[in-house]
């Protein structure tokens, strides 16, 4: 496997997916590490299958690691900004309405 593979996953039966699977998957989405450790997140949750409580089949998903972007978060809107936005879309649009 490495990050160029470009074959479908679709017609992989369930438990014939491996790591190596996984981190093509995870690493698709590598220019958008955000949404490359959603994918993984769903992943987890798609391998999280049990019967009775147990484990169906054991959790690959949980042995890659994701990117673990690190970011300082969004910038607080300032006053101008505000102001900037009620005038694109209008003081009594729906997106500057209070909502009741």
């Amino acid at each position: 496997m490495s990050e160029k593979d470009d074959r479908p996953f679709a017609d992989i039966p369930f438990p014939n997916l491996t790591v190596g699977h996984i981190e093509v998957l995870r690493d698709r989405k590598k220019e958008a590490p955000f949404a490359a450790d959603e994918r993984l997140k769903v992943l987890r949750q798609i391998f999280e299958t049990k019967k009775d409580g147990k484990p169906i089949t054991p959790n690959i998903a949980r042995l890659v690691d994701p990117f673990k972007v690190h970011t300082d978060g969004h910038e607080t809107a300032r006053p101008e900004d505000i102001e900037r936005f009620i005038e694109h879309h209008g003081l009594n649009s729906k997106a500057v309405r209070p909502t009741p």
